[in-house]
């Protein structure tokens, strides 16, 4: 499948999708497994629903709120007095009353709804960072996959070398029953054989490891076998400039937006914060409701009204320590987001640089490698005809070994960068995410 296809299929619900069996993983089947097990991505998507509520609690805030409760009291006797030979209860022994209290807070210079939309800002702030968190999470998950393949590849060019190393050996012994090699020959061959062995081993203990790799950054548990499925042909970058590059990335990186929303809702929140120091209303209205008899003149029914004009004279300094605190904090969010451009624009700067040196290293190595397996064909020509010695086969096996060794590094180095580019640029479609578009002010 091409790789390019492979990354898209990815957003677009793997619609490119290679049907594999249940044992073989392609690299979109790879980054969805880690999309629905990714912890780092579900514990942003937690920060956005607390956030969510947090803006839910402070909208309730703006309305009226309606409460009941009811008052039993028991005094240890009842008072009477005498008004003209008959005894009249003043205040009964007990006494049953229950109140209806509806409260509305007026917010009259709208700091309650500045310090709303100072949530609901955060909470978009970070939805952005759920977004960047996965797009983090698909380039590891990329890049451990393709280290995964790199692995099964050197297994391959290990054991191509082992076998190599048995066949020159068994020749090296045929050679020594007829004469035609000295001893050393074969001490040699079969030393060489011991290397290739160790080798091979190690190339099967590194896969397993990158297996292992692959199962951690997907979420789930690390002995899970697969084999990972190769990817067909090798992906081209937009020929674009690098500042085209950038100017993408600086419109389609979420870390960006999520910044810009900070900012917007420090700003919201200054001046909510400055409502501290403004009047408020308060307004109520009480209905009580005495059950029995409550005494000499009382009322078995009463409502009230209440309007409460707060005016804060003095506050000791706290309001203008909240202001100076959001301040500070609109300042650090601007750093840190001139920090992130730089660091985004280096990304780029960075992938570019990896896809072009790994091309050129790519094409010297399969020019080494048609070398290599030439100078191998010549020489056991030679060694056949005993115009060559053991240590020429030797040397040119591992020649051999070395340029295609050479070849895989360079081939997945160039697959990695260009993972890399995807996640620099934050965006799998790079055609499309050089198209110019005017960028999206935060809401």
């Amino acid at each position: 499948m091409n790789f390019g296809l492979a990354f898209l299929a990815t957003l677009a619900g793997g619609a490119f999708a290679v049907q594999a069996p249940p044992n073989r993983l392609t690299i979109d089947a790879a980054v969805q497994i880690a999309q629905k097990n990714s912890f780092a991505v579900r514990i942003a998507e937690t920060n956005v629903e607390k956030t969510r509520q947090q803006r839910n609690e402070q909208r309730g805030g703006l309305f009226p709120t309606l409460n009941a409760s009811g008052t039993y009291t028991r005094f240890d006797k009842a008072s009477t007095a005498n008004f003209g030979g008959a005894n009249v209860v003043i205040r009964p022994i007990d006494a049953k009353a229950a109140d209806l209290v509806l409260a509305w807070p007026i917010d009259i210079f709208g700091a309650r709804r500045a310090g709303i939309a100072a949530i609901d800002a955060l909470m978009r702030a970070n939805m952005d960072l759920v977004v960047a968190e996965a797009n983090s999470l698909r380039a590891n998950v990329r890049t451990a996959f393709l280290n995964t393949l790199k692995a099964q590849e050197l297994v391959k060019v290990r054991q191509d070398a082992l076998g190599l190393r048995r066949a020159t050996l068994d020749l090296a012994k045929v050679n020594l029953e007829a004469g035609a090699v000295a001893k050393v020959d074969v001490i040699q061959a079969e030393t060489q054989l011991e290397q290739a062995k160790g080798d091979a081993l190690l190339a099967d203990n590194q896969l397993r490891l990158a297996k292992k790799v692959l199962n951690n950054a997907m979420g789930r548990a690390i002995e899970t076998e697969f084999e990972a499925v190769p990817i067909e042909g090798m992906p081209s970058p937009p020929a674009a400039e690098r500042v085209k590059f950038e100017d993408a990335a600086f419109r389609t990186r979420r870390e960006l937006m999520s910044f810009d929303r900070q900012l917007v809702a420090y700003e919201r929140s200054l001046k909510a914060a400055r409502g501290g120091l403004l009047p408020s209303l308060n307004l109520s209205v009480n209905h009580s409701i005495t059950f029995g008899s409550g005494g000499f003149g009382s009322q078995s029914e009463s409502t009230t009204g209440v309007a409460v004009l707060r005016v804060p004279l003095f506050d000791g300094g706290v309001t203008n320590a909240l202001v100076a605190e959001f301040r500070q904090d609109y300042e650090r969010t601007v750093l840190l987001r001139d920090q992130t451009r730089l660091g985004i624009s280096l990304e780029v700067q960075q992938a570019l640089v990896n896809l072009s040196d790994s091309q050129a290293r790519l094409a010297v190595a399969e020019q080494n490698v048609r070398l290599a397996q030439e100078a191998l064909r010549v020489v056991n020509v030679r060694y056949k005809a005993g115009e060559a010695i053991q240590i020429e086969v030797d040397r040119a096996q591992t020649d051999l070994t070395v340029a295609q060794t050479s070849v895989i590094t360079a081939k997945f180095d160039y697959l990695a960068a260009y993972a890399q580019l995807q996640k620099a640029v934050g965006a799998d479609d790079l055609d499309r995410a050089l198209q110019p578009e005017a960028p999206k002010a935060p809401q």
